[in-house]
């Protein structure tokens, strides 16, 4: 799956299979890049592995715990910003 807007892409990328006996480890992820004039910002993201064991395959999810705490840490300092703004306006109209 590939998505492409404009110098932003999307794709899931599925690593090298490694094989052990009769059980072959397939690892999977996200890359999403962002090009700029001078710069490109690449972040890789886990999102599980594929397991074939006896001709049966399955996908065990990766729980990503370092995405998780960058979200909640990103989402309690836009809240403490709105709510020092809101603070500060109202500040300015009741002097």
């Amino acid at each position: 799956m590939n998505l492409l807007l404009g110098h932003f892409r999307c794709r899931v990328r599925t690593g090298t299979p490694v094989a052990i006996s009769d059980v072959t480890i397939t690892p999977r992820s996200v890359s999403i890049v962002i090009e700029f004039s001078h710069a490109v910002w690449a972040w890789n993201l886990p999102v599980g592995i594929e397991v074939e064991r006896n001709g049966i395959a399955e996908r065990i999810p990766i729980v990503d715990s370092t995405r998780w705490i960058l979200l909640s840490l990103t989402a309690l300092a836009l809240l403490s910003g709105s709510l020092g703004l809101r603070r500060t306006l109202r500040k300015g109209v009741d002097s």
